[in-house]
Protein backbone atom coordinates (compact mmCIF):
# COMPACT_ATOMS: atom_id res chain seq x y z
CA UNK A 1 0.00 0.00 0.00
CA UNK A 2 1.43 3.43 -0.83
CA UNK A 3 1.16 6.31 1.99
CA UNK A 4 0.10 9.54 0.49
CA UNK A 5 1.93 12.35 1.42
CA UNK A 6 -0.52 15.52 3.52
CA UNK A 7 -0.43 18.49 1.96
CA UNK A 8 -1.70 21.77 2.59
CA UNK A 9 -1.34 24.68 4.95
CA UNK A 10 -0.62 23.65 8.58
CA UNK A 11 -1.30 26.53 11.48
CA UNK A 12 0.03 25.72 14.34
CA UNK A 13 -0.45 28.76 16.99
CA UNK A 14 -1.52 31.93 17.88
CA UNK A 15 0.33 33.96 19.92
CA UNK A 16 0.08 37.47 21.26
CA UNK A 17 2.99 39.49 21.60
CA UNK A 18 2.23 42.74 23.00
CA UNK A 19 -0.79 44.77 23.93
CA UNK A 20 -0.91 48.22 25.19
CA UNK A 21 -4.15 49.50 27.34
CA UNK A 22 -4.15 52.98 27.96
CA UNK A 23 -7.52 55.19 29.14
CA UNK A 24 -8.15 58.53 31.13
CA UNK A 25 -11.21 58.36 31.82
CA UNK A 26 -14.27 55.76 32.65
CA UNK A 27 -16.48 55.90 29.88
CA UNK A 28 -17.87 52.33 28.39
CA UNK A 29 -18.15 53.99 25.14
CA UNK A 30 -15.04 55.32 23.15
CA UNK A 31 -15.06 56.54 19.49
CA UNK A 32 -11.91 55.57 17.91
CA UNK A 33 -10.36 54.66 14.86
CA UNK A 34 -8.70 51.47 13.99
CA UNK A 35 -5.61 50.54 11.81
CA UNK A 36 -4.92 47.14 10.97
CA UNK A 37 -1.36 45.94 9.35
CA UNK A 38 -0.67 42.85 7.95
CA UNK A 39 2.75 41.49 7.42
CA UNK A 40 4.39 37.99 6.39
CA UNK A 41 7.88 37.00 7.76
CA UNK A 42 9.40 33.46 5.87
CA UNK A 43 11.58 31.50 7.63
CA UNK A 44 15.02 31.90 6.83
CA UNK A 45 16.22 28.37 7.50
CA UNK A 46 13.01 26.59 6.45
CA UNK A 47 11.18 28.32 3.54
CA UNK A 48 8.03 26.34 3.70
CA UNK A 49 7.67 27.80 7.50
CA UNK A 50 6.24 31.01 8.23
CA UNK A 51 4.87 33.88 10.42
CA UNK A 52 1.56 35.92 9.68
CA UNK A 53 2.00 39.12 11.87
CA UNK A 54 -1.15 41.14 12.83
CA UNK A 55 -0.02 45.33 14.12
CA UNK A 56 -3.67 46.73 15.86
CA UNK A 57 -4.03 50.34 16.69
CA UNK A 58 -6.59 52.04 18.12
CA UNK A 59 -6.78 55.75 18.74
CA UNK A 60 -9.50 57.83 20.19
CA UNK A 61 -10.21 60.90 18.36
CA UNK A 62 -11.09 63.28 21.01
CA UNK A 63 -8.70 64.44 23.78
CA UNK A 64 -10.79 64.26 26.58
CA UNK A 65 -11.71 60.71 25.95
CA UNK A 66 -7.93 58.92 25.54
CA UNK A 67 -8.30 55.78 24.64
CA UNK A 68 -4.71 53.88 22.86
CA UNK A 69 -4.73 50.18 22.52
CA UNK A 70 -2.08 48.77 20.45
CA UNK A 71 -1.68 44.83 20.16
CA UNK A 72 0.89 42.82 18.04
CA UNK A 73 0.06 39.28 17.32
CA UNK A 74 1.14 36.42 15.32
CA UNK A 75 0.02 33.00 13.18
CA UNK A 76 2.62 30.36 13.19
CA UNK A 77 2.44 28.70 9.56
CA UNK A 78 4.24 25.53 7.53
CA UNK A 79 3.28 24.26 4.05
CA UNK A 80 3.50 20.98 3.57
CA UNK A 81 4.44 19.79 -0.06
CA UNK A 82 5.67 21.27 -3.56
CA UNK A 83 3.21 23.55 -4.81
CA UNK A 84 2.91 26.63 -7.76
CA UNK A 85 4.01 29.67 -6.82
CA UNK A 86 0.42 30.96 -7.16
CA UNK A 87 -0.44 28.51 -4.59
CA UNK A 88 2.01 29.64 -2.08
CA UNK A 89 1.14 33.41 -2.87
CA UNK A 90 -2.60 32.19 -1.90
CA UNK A 91 -1.58 30.76 1.69
CA UNK A 92 1.00 33.59 2.56
CA UNK A 93 -1.36 36.40 1.65
CA UNK A 94 -4.82 34.85 1.86
CA UNK A 95 -5.44 32.04 3.71
CA UNK A 96 -3.05 32.26 6.47
CA UNK A 97 -4.56 36.22 7.69
CA UNK A 98 -8.38 34.86 7.24
CA UNK A 99 -7.27 32.01 9.71
CA UNK A 100 -5.21 34.00 12.30
CA UNK A 101 -7.77 36.74 12.10
CA UNK A 102 -10.60 35.69 13.89
CA UNK A 103 -8.85 35.07 16.82
CA UNK A 104 -7.55 38.33 16.86
CA UNK A 105 -10.88 39.66 16.69
CA UNK A 106 -12.29 37.44 19.61
CA UNK A 107 -9.07 38.26 21.95
CA UNK A 108 -9.50 41.92 21.00
CA UNK A 109 -13.51 41.80 22.17
CA UNK A 110 -13.04 40.07 25.22
CA UNK A 111 -10.04 41.68 26.32
CA UNK A 112 -11.72 45.14 25.83
CA UNK A 113 -14.70 43.32 27.68
CA UNK A 114 -12.68 42.46 30.58
CA UNK A 115 -11.52 45.98 31.50
CA UNK A 116 -14.73 47.52 31.63
CA UNK A 117 -15.21 49.26 28.40
CA UNK A 118 -17.88 47.89 25.34
CA UNK A 119 -16.44 45.23 23.25
CA UNK A 120 -14.42 46.63 20.69
CA UNK A 121 -15.39 44.58 17.33
CA UNK A 122 -12.51 44.44 14.99
CA UNK A 123 -14.96 45.21 11.38
CA UNK A 124 -14.33 41.92 8.85
CA UNK A 125 -11.96 41.76 6.20
CA UNK A 126 -11.96 39.62 2.92
CA UNK A 127 -8.42 39.06 2.36
CA UNK A 128 -9.21 37.72 -1.04
CA UNK A 129 -10.74 40.82 -1.85
CA UNK A 130 -8.03 42.53 -0.33
CA UNK A 131 -5.43 40.69 -2.48
CA UNK A 132 -7.26 40.75 -5.61
CA UNK A 133 -7.21 45.08 -5.24
CA UNK A 134 -3.36 44.73 -4.36
CA UNK A 135 -2.84 43.24 -7.62
CA UNK A 136 -5.20 45.11 -9.28
CA UNK A 137 -3.18 48.29 -8.36
CA UNK A 138 0.43 46.43 -8.91
CA UNK A 139 -0.97 45.95 -12.95
CA UNK A 140 -2.22 49.11 -13.17
CA UNK A 141 1.15 51.03 -12.08
CA UNK A 142 3.29 48.52 -13.93
CA UNK A 143 1.42 49.65 -17.06
CA UNK A 144 1.76 53.25 -16.23
CA UNK A 145 5.75 52.82 -15.61
CA UNK A 146 6.26 50.68 -18.95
Amino acid sequence: MKSTQQVGLEFHLFDVLKVTYERNTARKEYQFDISIKHNIIIDKNDSSSFQAFFYIDIKSDKTDEFLNIQMEAVGHFKIIGDFSKEIIDNYLNISSPSIVYPYLRAFLANFTMQTGINPINLPPVNFANQQAVLKDKKIKKSKKDG
